[in-house]
């Protein structure tokens, strides 16, 4: 299971550098400060790299970016980690049970044969080891699994406007960066980026 959570902590670790990799948009007469939220489905990139184990889940997860934008045009640009902790707790917890029993059938363990490979591992029945991995994942899913993801995402520095452009100069992860993006006539902030094999399509709105 710790293969699995490492798993799933470098794909957000990736989805989030890519957050980190976006910028905003508006005019230099307008003031856009304030904090804006967006939300993104995690679902898709884990299961990209979850798949070869057979651990696909099938809920969706939603996790929550928070910009802030300071009226002395700094920026910081953040996940909600304590907010995906829990949602990610949640999908495990009504995924774990089938994620667990197809990550077995990639082992070559058949329905016929989970009871006696449990009993093997000295539990008495497979619903017993399944529970007992379900809490091994949960535990996993801690406040150190919390801070361990908000310590590294974490993109801020400075915007300065031009016309309908808002470009963020800062850095994440000890690595500087300069992006852009646009404002909406509605006043959201449309943002998207690549990075490896991630690609991010946030729409944030002012709380």
């Amino acid at each position: 299971m710790k293969k699995t959570i490492r798993k799933i902590l470098a794909v957000c670790l990736i989805v989030f550098a890519a957050a980190g990799m976006l910028c905003a948009c508006g005019s230099k007469k307008k003031d856009i400060s304030g904090t804006y939220h967006a939300a993104y489905n995690m679902k898709d990139e884990l299961n990209k790299k979850l798949a070869a184990d057979g651990m696909e889940m099938e809920s969706d997860l939603i996790t929550d970016f928070v910009l802030l934008l300071n009226s002395d045009e700094s920026f910081s640009l953040d996940i909600d980690g304590e907010g995906f902790n829990t949602a990610l707790i949640d999908v495990l917890t009504k995924d774990g049970p089938a994620m667990i029993s197809r990550m077995m059938e990639a082992e070559g363990v058949t329905e016929d044969m989970r009871d006696t490979v449990a009993a093997a591992s000295g539990y008495e029945s497979y619903e017993a080891f399944v529970e007992d991995m379900m809490q091994t994942i949960v535990a996993e899913m801690g406040d150190g699994f919390t801070k361990e993801l908000e310590s590294q995402i974490h993109f801020e520095g400075k915007y300065s406007l031009d016309g309908s452009t808002l470009t963020l100069s800062g850095t994440i992860d000890g690595q500087e960066g300069t992006h852009q993006g646009t404002l909406n006539e509605d006043g959201t902030i449309s943002l998207t980026s690549k990075i490896g094999d991630a690609s991010l399509d946030l729409t944030f709105k002012k709380q």
